[in-house]
């Protein structure tokens, strides 16, 4: 289990799928209708961690995530 404060502080879309629990293409609907801001690196698009753990209710955050994210 990783605690999600040691998350990289910088997120692929494959990552922020899982934090979420949504699909990437939800993860792509998002940031084309706003709701997720992103930057990309290349062709990639990268998130802050940051930003996308305050999309997470604090009641419902866990403390730690279920299966190690490769950085």
């Amino acid at each position: 289990m990783t605690h999600l404060d040691n998350l990289p502080a910088i997120l692929t879309r494959q990552e922020v799928a899982l934090l979420l629990r949504i699909t990437d293409r939800s993860v792509d609907q998002m940031c084309r209708d706003g709701r997720l801001s992103s930057f990309k690196i290349g062709s990639n698009r990268r998130f802050h961690r940051d930003e996308i753990l305050g999309l997470i209710p604090p009641l419902r955050r866990p403390t730690t995530f279920g299966r190690a994210l490769s950085a």
